[in-house]
């Protein structure tokens, strides 16, 4: 891929996946923040994560196309894991809140049975 129209387009793609993973992770993270500062901090975690992802790999397995495919995979598993658990504990802490409504609800009415 010397200087070729596909290596450059597979490296265009590659970085356009840490920037768009970079900022996907900020939006889920940062939700107080305005959304121009969201981007901007997911940007430069994409590009921080582009460069010292590949490097800690490439200690390993020496610089070439291998390093930066598991440098990615590095980036990927850990950012997919935190933006659906995220989703997850979201959806598990609400079925918690009614679970210890209820069980709130129930105390109370024994409470109240007691006292008469």
């Amino acid at each position: 891929m010397n200087g070729s129209l596909a290596g450059n387009i597979i490296a265009l793609i590659y970085y356009l996946i840490y920037q768009v993973v970079g900022i996907l992770l900020s939006m889920r993270l940062l939700k107080k923040e305005s959304i121009s500062f969201r981007v901007l901090m997911g940007s430069i975690l994409g590009t921080v994560a582009l460069h010292w992802c590949p490097a800690i790999i490439a200690i390993a397995m020496g610089f070439g196309v291998c390093s930066h495919v598991a440098g990615l995979l590095l980036f990927l598993i850990p950012s997919m894991v935190i933006l659906t658990r995220r989703e997850l504990k979201e959806a598990a802490g609400e079925a918690m809140i009614e679970d210890i409504s209820g069980f709130l609800q129930e105390v109370s009415l024994l409470t109240n049975v007691d006292a008469e």
